[in-house]
């Protein structure tokens, strides 16, 4: 049988009724009810440092997001929480938005740049775009970076080689064989041209002149052709079809070659965003009139000497 049948129920409405009720169980209530004190008061002072502790961090960064939007986010800030929750808010999207805006910035300039440089080897506006877009698409499935396959490429037009895919694609191979990079194959097959095989030696291939003629060896094979440009390639494009197909692929698929296809895709996604909302050009456009306001302000300095002493 039950000594004392009770049930307490602890809550701000019934505080007192506990209280009473361990009171009249004796000394044991009594322990019982100080125990609840101790532990109450120690849980309360915990908990209030706590979320004062907790407060006053957020305010402070609410604050500092506020500070951000300058008389808008004092404004703000006077409204109290709600307008500081505002403030950091709009000041949060403003920096994303920021960020994003100098990514595209900065990527549109070193694009800019890239079909610049090809411009100038193909020597057409309409002729540089189209050799941009197809160096885009091949880099989307080779472990090799947009700036690396427009050096390689200008390498190759440069010394008369068209750098088409099928060939682009069998140096890319080759190259990502042995771990290197498809300006390095470009340029070792660029010395082999004038007569310079030194380079192909880190891609195991060994190249011998003699006279109007030059062999290729690789793996115990030797392909004899003349020191024909035409030949030349023609040969070295078939050893990286015959002994390397796959490479890039193969290359593409390890962390680094995931990562450069990443790298790829983020500039291209800029790229799209900058050429459909015009970002760089209205950044042009900005830096022009900053710089004809800067050139008329000192075009004044020259005309009128002396006017700063004059104004003081």
């Amino acid at each position: 049988m039950p000594s004392s049948g009770f049930n307490i129920r602890l809550s701000a409405s019934n505080a007192e009724q506990v209280r009473k009720a361990l009171e009249s169980v004796g000394k044991s209530g009594e322990s019982a009810l100080k125990q609840i004190d101790r532990q109450a008061k120690q849980a309360n002072d915990q908990g209030l440092k706590a979320f004062n502790t907790g407060l006053r961090e957020g305010q402070y960064q609410l604050q500092a997001y506020a500070q951000r939007l300058g008389p808008l986010g004092s404004a703000l800030a006077a409204l109290g929480p709600g307008g500081l929750a505002a403030a950091a808010g709009i000041a949060a999207v403003g920096a994303a938005a920021g960020g994003l805006v100098s990514a595209v910035i900065a990527n549109a300039r070193e694009f800019e740049n890239l079909r610049a440089r090809l411009l100038t080897v193909t020597g057409s506006a309409d002729l540089a775009a189209l050799a941009f877009e197809r160096i885009q698409e091949f880099a989307r499935t080779t472990p090799f970076e947009v700036q690396n396959l427009v050096t390689a490429f200008n390498r190759l037009k440069a010394a008369g080689i068209d750098p088409t895919e099928e060939r682009l694609r069998a140096f890319g191979d080759t190259a990502a064989a042995f771990g290197k990079d498809i300006t390095e194959f470009a340029d070792a097959v660029v010395g082999a041209l004038t007569g310079e095989g030194e380079r192909l030696k880190q891609f195991g291939i060994i190249a011998r002149f003699e006279g109007d003629r030059v062999k290729f060896s690789f793996r115990g094979v030797t392909r004899e052709v003349t020191r024909d440009a035409g030949e030349i390639v023609a040969a070295l494009t078939e050893l990286g079809q015959t002994n390397f197909a796959g490479g890039m692929e193969a290359q593409a698929k390890t962390l680094e070659g995931v990562s450069s296809n990443l790298s790829d895709s983020w500039s291209a996604l800029l790229d799209t965003i900058d050429r459909t909302f015009g970002v760089a050009e209205t950044a042009k456009g900005g830096l022009k009139l900053l710089t004809e306001g800067a050139e008329a302000v000192d075009g004044i300095e020259q005309r009128r000497p002396g006017i700063a002493e004059v104004g003081g």
